[in-house]
């Protein structure tokens, strides 16, 4: 919150998440290894798990182009349109 109040959540079936960013959908968006995760704040603990082969836990963002952005090892990914 804009006060610094922070709430933990489980995310069933992610471990090892590291990045988060908010995106331009409204949603938050993590990455562990191999999975992106989406969270919608309204469903905190009901996360949506894909299956992304080598991604890693690493920072992601929402760039100029609201697409999100992330890189890991020699690879960089564009997960939206």
């Amino acid at each position: 919150t804009p006060d610094g109040t922070r709430t933990d959540f489980p995310l069933a079936g992610v471990s090892g998440a590291k990045g988060i960013t908010s995106g331009p959908d409204g949603n938050l968006w993590l990455t562990a290894p191999n999975q992106l995760v989406k969270v919608p704040p309204t469903s905190p603990l009901l996360p949506v798990v894909t299956s992304v082969p080598g991604i890693g836990p690493d920072a992601i963002v929402t760039g100029p182009d609201n697409n999100l952005w992330t890189a890991s090892g020699t690879k960089v990914f564009k997960i939206g349109g």
